[in-house]
C-alpha cells in the first residue's frame, strides 16, 4: 500500500506543477567526452540565491525542473573547468533544451580558492541501482567486500551481506560469472581498487532476460564493472602467517587480465575458521522441508563462518574469454576440504499442552571431514545473426565422514528427568550433484517475435553408511538416495504492437526420486549387524509428472513495464513402497498459477515495483515415506504419505529513490506470503514408554511428522536511507524493518499458532575521508515478541544487539594500524546468556619494498578472550537456544606481498 500511495502522491505532485518550465542539457569536455558530477545551479538573477540544483549524470545530461516564471542565471561549475554562465528568462511555461554544452578546461590552478565537489554516489537505471565506487573511499588494501559494506542499502547480518534485506547470492565481474555462483570468492578476493561501478539488481532468469517477461525467479546480484585501465595486467596477493597455539594461514590469488580473456587462481589453507567460499552441501537428498521456523539469530563470529573450529584448504581456477566474436566461455573449478570440530549445548522448551511444558537439553561433540569438487561452465554462442545457443553445465562431487557423541535428556516442569540417552555415531557419505541447461534462442525478422527452448536436467545421488550406538539401540543404516529431473520448456512471443506482445509457453517435466534405506540391528552372537529393522528401513520411489502451459501479456515502454501471465498446471504423483510392505500412493493436483509484475520508472531517480506470483510445493520423498528416523532417540521423525500439495500466494513491492544531487538513497521493500495446505509439523510427546506408528518412544520422547495445516503467513518490511555527512566526511546509513510470522503446528493433537513479531533497526557510519583514515561503525538491534496460542507461558520477548567497529589508520607511509571490535548483548534469553561480550581484534603492520608492496603484520585475535556463539530459534512447537564453541584468543604474524602490474600482458 505504501508503494501505491507514493505513486499516487507523485502524480498529484505532477498535477500541481503543471505550467512550470524545465531546462535540459548535456555537458561535455574538450574531447567531447560526457562530464559526470558537474554541479548545475539555477540562481535568481535579482539576489543570486539558489533556486534549483542538480549534478550531471554519467551520460553528461542534466535537468532542472519546476521552474516558475522569472529571470535567472544558470551556473555550471566543476573542478578543473571554467565556470559557465547562461542567462535565462522565462515568461510562460516552456521546455528549454540547451543541447550539448562544451566546457573549457581551467588553464591554471587558483591558489586562493578551494572548490568542494559533491561526488555522485548512486543513480537508478530502471530497476538497477548503480553505485560510483569513486564516491566511496577505502584503504588501499581493501577488497570488494570492504567497498560493498559501505554502499547505501547494504548491510551485514551474521556474516551475510544483504541488500534491501535480501541476501546477495550472485556476484558478476563485468557481467561475467566469477567462480560460478559463489558470491564469497569475488567479494573476498577482488581488489577494490580495480572497481569502477557496482550495479545492484534482481537478476532474472535466462528466459525473462530474453523475452522481457519478468518472473519471480530472480537472484539478488552484484555486478562489478572494472576500470578500463585495470582490464589488462597481472594483479594478486600472497600471504603466509603463523601464530600461537600452532595457528597458521597461507593463501593467495593471482589474476591475469588481457581484455576479455581473464584467468584467475586462488588457493589457501588455515586453521582459523576463515572461509573465502560459500559452503555447499550436496549430500542432503530428499531433505525434510516445509517446516520452517522463525529465527532470531544472535550468532557472533568475526573469525569464521562455520560453527565450531575449522581447518579449511581450497584451490580454484576461473577462466573467461570470447572466441571469434561469436562464442563467450566462462568456466571454473574449485576444490575445498574442511575439517570441523564442534561442541554444542542446546536448551529447548516444548509446549506439551495449555499448561505443561517439557524441557530438552542436549550436549553434542562432532568431528567431520568434508571434501568437495565443484565445476561450473557457461558457453554462449551466436549461431547466426538471429540465433544463439547457451549451455550451462555444473557438477559437484563430495565426500564426507563424521563421528560424534550426543547426550540428551527430557525434563518436566519441576526439572525432573523423564528420560535420557547417550549416543555415539559415525557416518561415511559420498555423492554428486549435476545440472545442465541447453537453451536455444531465436529472434525472427519481425521485431518482438521470438522462440525460446530450454532443455534442462538435474541429477544427484548419495551413498552413505552410518552407525549409531546408544543404551536404547545399536544399529547400522545404509542409504542410497537419488533424484533425477528432466524438463523441457518452449516459449514463443508474438508482438501485438510497438509496445506490447503475447507469450505462449508449454513446460512438461518429470522427476523421479528414490530412497533405499536398510537399517540393521547389532547381533551379539554374530558380532555383526544382521537383523533388518523394518520400521527403520524403506525402499521408496516417487515419480512426479507435470504438464504446464499458459499465456501472458507484456506491455513495455520507456518508463513502464507491465506483464501478467496465467498458467494451468496438471501434476500427478505416484509413490511406490516395496519394503517393508508394498504400498502405492497416487495423487493428482490441478492448479492455476498466476504471476504479474509492474515496473515503473517515475524519473531518472525514482523507481517502483509491485508483483504477485503463486507457486506450489510438492511434498518431498522424505516427507512422504512412512519411515522412522531415530538417530536422536528423544526427538524422532517420520514421513506422512497422506500429504497434499502446498499452494502459496506471494506479494512483493519495492520503492527506490535517489535525490537530485545523486548523493542520498532511499528504499522500502515489502513482501508477504500466505499458504493453503501449509506443510507444517505434528509433534507427539510420550508420557510413558509407548510405540506410535512403529516408533518406540520412551517417556518424554517426541515423534514429529509433517502435516498439512492452515493459517501460515509471513510478512516483511525493510527500509533504508543513506546520506552523506559532509562535516565529518562520512556516509550515514539508516535501516529498519519489521517481520511477522504466523506458524501453525499440532502439539499432542491440539493446534498451536506461534506468532512472532520482530522489529529491527540499524545505524552505520562509514568514513569517506581518505585512504589513510578508514572506519566503519554500526549498530543493529532486533526485538522479537513470540506468542503461542496453546500455552501463553511459552510467550516471550527477547532482544539482541550487535555493535561493530572497524578502523584502519595509516599515520605514516609505512605504518598501518587496524582494529575491529564486535559487541553482542542480549536481553530475555535467560541469566546464563544475557551477558554482553566483546570480540576485539587488533593489528600493527609495516609496509616496505617498492610501492609498499610487501607487509609484515602482527595481529591479536579476540584480545579480551570473550568470543562465543549463541543462536535463538522459534517455531510452532518449541523455542530453542544453542550455544556453540568458538575460536578463542591467539596471536598471528603474517607476511604478504601485493602484485600490481597493469601495463598489459
Amino acid at each position: 500500500m505504501k508503494c501505491v500511495f507514493l505513486v499516487f502522491f507523485y502524480f498529484l505532485l505532477c498535477t500541481a506543477v503543471v505550467g512550470q518550465s524545465s531546462v535540459e542539457g548535456v555537458l561535455a569536455g574538450s574531447k567531447n567526452e560526457p562530464l559526470v558530477g558537474v554541479t548545475v545551479n539555477l540562481l535568481r538573477k535579482s539576489d543570486s540565491s539558489v533556486v534549483r540544483r542538480t549534478v550531471s549524470a554519467p551520460g553528461g545530461d542534466f535537468i532542472l525542473k519546476e521552474i516558475s516564471n522569472g529571470n535567472y542565471v544558470v551556473r555550471i561549475s566543476s573542478l578543473g573547468y571554467k565556470i559557465t554562465y547562461k542567462n535565462l528568462s522565462i515568461q510562460s511555461p516552456q521546455k528549454i533544451q540547451y543541447g550539448r554544452i562544451a566546457m573549457q578546461e581551467e588553464a591554471h590552478v587558483l591558489s586562493t580558492f578551494v572548490f568542494t565537489q559533491k561526488t555522485v554516489v548512486a543513480e537508478l537505471k530502471g530497476d538497477t541501482t548503480e553505485f560510483n565506487a569513486a564516491a566511496v573511499k577505502v584503504n588501499k588494501d581493501a577488497v570488494a567486500e570492504d567497498l560493498v559494506k559501505k554502499l547505501p542499502g547494504i548491510t551485514v547480518e551474521n556474516g551475510t551481506i544483504k541488500a534491501h534485506g535480501e541476501e546477495i547470492k550472485k556476484v558478476l565481474v563485468d557481467n561475467k560469472e566469477f567462480f560460478g555462483n559463489d558470491a564469497s570468492i569475488a567479494l573476498k578476493n577482488l581488489p577494490a581498487e580495480i572497481i569502477d561501478r557496482v550495479q545492484l539488481y534482481d537478476k532474472a532468469s535466462e528466459e525473462s532476460e530474453f523475452t522481457g517477461f519478468k518472473d519471480s525467479e530472480t537472484t539478488k546480484t552484484l555486478n562489478f564493472k572494472t576500470k578500463k585501465e585495470k582490464r589488462n595486467g597481472i594483479f594478486g596477493k600472497f600471504l603466509a602467517g603463523y601464530g600461537s597455539y600452532d595457528k597458521y594461514k597461507f593463501n593467495g590469488n593471482l589474476n591475469l587480465f588481457n581484455g576479455v580473456r581473464r584467468i584467475s587462481f586462488i588457493g589457501g589453507t588455515n586453521n582459523m575458521n576463515e572461509q573465502n567460499f560459500s559452503a555447499q552441501d550436496i549430500l542432503v537428498v530428499g531433505k525434510m522441508g516445509g517446516m520452517p521456523g522463525g529465527k532470531g539469530s544472535t550468532t557472533n563470529s568475526m573469525v569464521g563462518q562455520n560453527s565450531g573450529i575449522n581447518t579449511n584448504t581450497n584451490v580454484g581456477m576461473n577462466y573467461s574469454d570470447e572466441w571469434n566474436n561469436r562464442w563467450k566461455v566462462t568456466g571454473s573449478y574449485f576444490y575445498n576440504q574442511t575439517n570441523n570440530k564442534t561442541s554444542t549445548e542446546t536448551d529447548r522448551t516444548y509446549f506439551v499442552n495449555d499448561s505443561t511444558s517439557e524441557y530438552y537439553k542436549e550436549k553434542s561433540t562432532t568431528a567431520s571431514n568434508n571434501y568437495n569438487h565443484r565445476f561450473n561452465m557457461r558457453v554462449e554462442g551466436k549461431l547466426d545473426s538471429m540465433s544463439s545457443l547457451l549451455i550451462t553445465p555444473s557438477l559437484s562431487i563430495q565426500k564426507n565422514n563424521a563421528s560424534g557423541k550426543t547426550e540428551v535428556g527430557s525434563y518436566d516442569n519441576a526439572n525432573n528427568l523423564l528420560s535420557g540417552n547417550t549416543t555415539t555415531s559415525n557416518s561415511d557419505n559420498s555423492g554428486y550433484n549435476f545440472s545442465n541447461d541447453i537453451i536455444y534462442r531465436h529472434r525472427f525478422a519481425k521485431k518482438g517475435r521470438s522462440l525460446f527452448i530450454d532443455l534442462s536436467q538435474t541429477a544427484n545421488n548419495k551413498d552413505g553408511t552410518s552407525q549409531s550406538i546408544s543404551s536404547l539401540s545399536n544399529q547400522e543404516a545404509k542409504t542410497n538416495a537419488s533424484d533425477l529431473n528432466l524438463s523441457f520448456r518452449i516459449s514463443y512471443t508474438e508482438p501485438l504492437s510497438k509496445y506490447s506482445l503475447l507469450r505462449f509457453n508449454y513446460n512438461p517435466s518429470t522427476a523421479e526420486n528414490k530412497t533405499d534405506k536398510t537399517t540393521k540391528l547389532y547381533n551379539e552372537t554374530a558380532a555383526d549387524y544382521t537383523k533388518i529393522d523394518s520400521a527403520l528401513s524403506t525402499n521408496y520411489t516417487v515419480t512426479t509428472n507435470t504438464q504446464q502451459g499458459g499465456i501472458g501479456y507484456l506491455f513495455n515502454r520507456k518508463k513502464l513495464n507491465f506483464n501478467i501471465e496465467g498458467n494451468y498446471q496438471v501434476q500427478t504423483l505416484k509413490g511406490e513402497e516395496t519394503f517393508p510392505e508394498t504400498v502405492t500412493t497416487n495423487k493428482n493436483f490441478r492448479n492455476w498459477l498466476m504471476h504479474s509484475d509492474v515496473f515503473y520508472t517515475i524519473n531518472k531517480r525514482t523507481f517502483v515495483h509491485a508483483g504477485y506470483n503463486a507457486q506450489t510445493t510438492t511434498p518431498s520423498i522424505t516427507q512422504l515415506q512412512n519411515v522412522t528416523d531415530n538417530s536422536n532417540a528423544l526427538s524422532q521423525t517420520q514421513g506422512n504419505p497422506d500429504l497434499e500439495q502446498q499452494y502459496t500466494h506471494n506479494f512483493r513491492g519495492m520503492f527506490r529513490s535517489v535525490d537530485y544531487t545523486l548523493t542520498k538513497v532511499f528504499f522500502i521493500r515489502a513482501d508477504a506470503s500466505f499458504s493453503n495446505n501449509y506443510i507444517g509439523s505434528s509433534t507427539y510427546t510420550a508420557t510413558n514408554d509407548v510405540i506410535i506408528n512403529g516408533a518406540s518412544l520412551t517417556s518424554g520422547a517426541k515423534l514429529t511428522r509433517p502435516m498439512n495445516l492452515s493459517g501460515y503467513m509471513t510478512a516483511n518490511v525493510a527500509t533504508g536511507y543513506s546520506l552523506p555527512i559532509y562535516l565529518i566526511k562520512s556516509n550515514l546509513n539508516l535501516n529498519g524493518g519489521y517481520a511477522y510470522t504466523k506458524l501453525p503446528g499440532i502439539i499432542n493433537e491440539t493446534k498451536n499458532i506461534a506468532t512472532t513479531n520482530g522489529v529491527n533497526g540499524s545505524v552505520g557510519i562509514a568514513s569517506n575521508i581518505s585512504e589513510n583514515v578508514d572506519f566503519n561503525l554500526s549498530y543493529r538491534g532486533n526485538y522479537n515478541m513470540v506468542n503461542n496460542s496453546l500455552q501463553t507461558t511459552g510467550n516471550e520477548n527477547y532482544y539482541s544487539g550487535n555493535a561493530t567497529a572497524k578502523v584502519t589508520l595509516v599515520p605514516t607511509k609505512h605504518i598501518v594500524i587496524s582494529s575491529d571490535a564486535n559487541l553482542n548483548h542480549y536481553v530475555g534469553l535467560g541469566e546464563e546468556y544475557d551477558k554482553a561480550t566483546i570480540l576485539l581484534n587488533a593489528s600493527l603492520a609495516y609496509k616496505f619494498m617498492k610501492n609498499n608492496a610487501a607487509e609484515i603484520r602482527l595481529t591479536v585475535y579476540d584480545l579480551l578472550n570473550q568470543n562465543k556463539s549463541i543462536n535463538r530459534t522459534v517455531n510452532d512447537t518449541y523455542i530453542e537456544t544453542t550455544n556453540t564453541e568458538t575460536l578463542r584468543q591467539y596471536v598471528l604474524l603474517t607476511f604478504s606481498y601485493n602484485i600490481r602490474n597493469f601495463k598489459g600482458i
